[in-house]
């Protein structure tokens, strides 16, 4: 990664004011990181787009992969199709009036391959699929992204996988994302029918404003708010 330096800029702004109503703002911002064997690695420069119903606002990351945006309150969706990396896929979630939120990111290397067809053709690329795959849940207000799914008589288990990022070979842990919420474990198991969920193994809950680490977790994604019924045990 190059030292350099990036301040956080907005680089793009479209909104649409409902009329005679002021618009009452919240905040949300955390880190960008690519993952790596030596650990995460900061991503300065990255654009990340903010979306809702009446807004997209375009976001740069600084010199420590930080990022800040200020929004009208409302239901916004994150994503980025910046070269080199697959894109963000997270559920959606809700900015407050007045409060601050935090969603980090943990981005993945796209790798690609270069063919050379010799000095009077074109050289081409061929980019691989996303390792992950992703799973709705709850009208689309929740997701688990994981690499391997396999089912049980009352649950369904998901899983990662190892994957290979340029030269190195990562292991790909699964995430689960309901609003500003995000769990990352060694696996997930989802009992059918009432949505709760156990994460098992090296749990890191990140929950909009504080980071949690422990062996397991619990999760009701079946009640009117989620968030309320996170459990963590501890090593």
């Amino acid at each position: 990664m190059h030292n350099c330096v990036t301040q956080i800029v907005v680089v793009g702004l479209l909104f649409i004011p409902t009329q005679g109503q002021a618009q009452e703002t919240g905040r949300i911002e955390g880190t960008i990181v690519v993952r790596a064997k030596g650990g995460n690695a900061l991503v300065p420069g990255f654009e990340l787009v903010f979306a809702s119903d009446t807004l997209r606002q375009s976001v740069s990351t600084g010199p420590a992969g930080e990022y800040r945006a200020d929004l009208p309150a409302g239901r916004y969706s994150v994503s980025s199709n910046q070269a080199g990396f697959y894109p963000i896929q997270r559920a959606p979630f809700e900015i407050k009036p007045k409060t601050t939120i935090m969603i980090n990111v943990s981005l993945m290397v796209h790798p690609i391959t270069i063919y050379n067809l010799g000095p009077k053709q074109l050289d081409y690329v061929v980019s691989p699929d996303d390792p992950l795959k992703t799973e709705h849940f709850r009208d689309k207000t929740a997701m688990i992204r994981f690499a391997k799914r396999s089912e049980a008589n009352r649950s369904t288990e998901y899983r990662g996988a190892p994957f290979q990022s340029g030269k190195e070979r990562l292991d790909v842990v699964p995430v689960l994302t309901y609003d500003a919420l995000t769990i990352s474990a060694t696996r997930f198991v989802v009992e059918k029918g009432t949505l709760k969920v156990r994460a098992v193994g090296n749990v890191v809950i990140e929950d909009g404003r504080d980071r949690r680490q422990g062996g397991e977790a619990f999760i009701d994604l079946g009640v009117a708010d989620p968030i309320t019924t996170v459990k963590i045990q501890r090593h």
